[in-house]
């Protein structure tokens, strides 16, 4: 067996939820050692972009999941706001997009609720699981 570590949360949509989200984040111990700042930042610049272009406010919540595997770790930020659209992060005032595509290994979207997912690959070498072949 796998083992797998989550945790999630909401967070009020207000300018100290980034800020709320890092240490919370932070707190679960679910963040492999050799990932957290990538994940701090992606989950910093995915929280501000659901507090800033949500098109919502308190008492309106984002969701902040996350898991950790012996691969990597994967987190998905959502909110009921108005959604990316069909090709986000393309112009210029998607810093916080680029930011996210340039840190992890693969991300997407969905629209309606807004859901933004992220995965990292770990550099450890991941343990196989009883009775797997090396």
């Amino acid at each position: 067996m796998i083992k797998l570590i989550e945790a999630r949360r909401t967070f009020p949509l207000s300018i100290d939820a980034p800020r709320s989200a890092r240490r919370w984040l932070r707190a679960t111990g679910v963040v492999p050692a050799e990932l957290q700042d990538a994940v701090d930042l992606v989950v910093s610049e995915l929280v501000t972009n659901s507090v800033t272009h949500s098109g919502l406010a308190e008492p309106d919540v984002v969701s902040v999941a996350v898991a950790s595997t012996p691969f990597g770790f994967v987190g998905e930020v959502a909110d009921d706001g108005r959604g990316l659209g069909r090709s986000p992060g393309r112009d210029a005032r998607s810093i916080g997009l680029r930011i996210v595509e340039r840190t992890v290994a693969r991300w997407g979207h969905a629209d309606h609720p807004t859901r933004v997912w992220f995965a990292l690959k770990s550099d450890r070498e991941p343990t196989p699981p009883p009775g797997w072949a090396a």
